[in-house]
């Protein structure tokens, strides 16, 4: 292998520009090939997929509350298939959580037990909160945290192990 150092810079920048506005933040369709949740240099990306899922709500909480502080709707035109994504301006990652709620037809016999109730965990998530002690029992709703990925492998080897 032959390793480059040149960087490559797109030729149209992607606007980060909000476009709208819910429940008192700046919003704008997202990136919806980007699963999760993913800080941006302005804002949040939001990516969820949910399978006959007829709609969403980004719930927002502050550390360790079970109630969120905002509830943000995704609006339909920000919905692609089954995939929703939004991006949310001006969040410090550092102090908030966040969950879904999901709702959908309830149909058991086809696998579909949708209800707006349940607060969800993003199952892309990595990083997640919820549980006071490891092996207790969870008394509260796991909620995910974002984390800032700026970890750059750059030329580390990687492993060369056969199996």
């Amino acid at each position: 292998m032959i390793p480059y150092t040149q960087k490559y810079l797109l030729d149209h920048p992607i606007s980060f520009t909000p476009m709208g506005e819910i429940a008192g933040f700046s919003v704008r369709p997202g990136l919806f090939d980007v699963n999760g949740a993913m800080a941006l240099p302005n804002g949040v990306n939001f990516t969820i997929h949910t399978h006959n899922g007829t709609s969403c709500e980004l719930l927002l909480f502050e550390r360790d509350q079970e109630e969120p502080f905002a509830v943000l709707p995704f609006p339909k035109s920000y919905k692609i298939g089954d995939v929703y994504s939004m991006i949310v301006f001006d969040l410090d990652i550092e102090t908030f959580e966040y969950a879904y709620r999901i709702d959908g037809p309830y149909s058991p016999e086809e696998g579909m037990i949708f209800d707006r109730r349940n607060v969800l965990l993003d199952p892309y998530a990595v990083a997640v909160t919820g549980q006071d002690s490891w092996g207790s029992k969870k008394k509260k709703n796991y909620h995910a945290k974002v984390i800032r990925d700026i970890f750059d492998w750059g030329d580390m080897p990687q492993s060369s192990k056969e199996m």
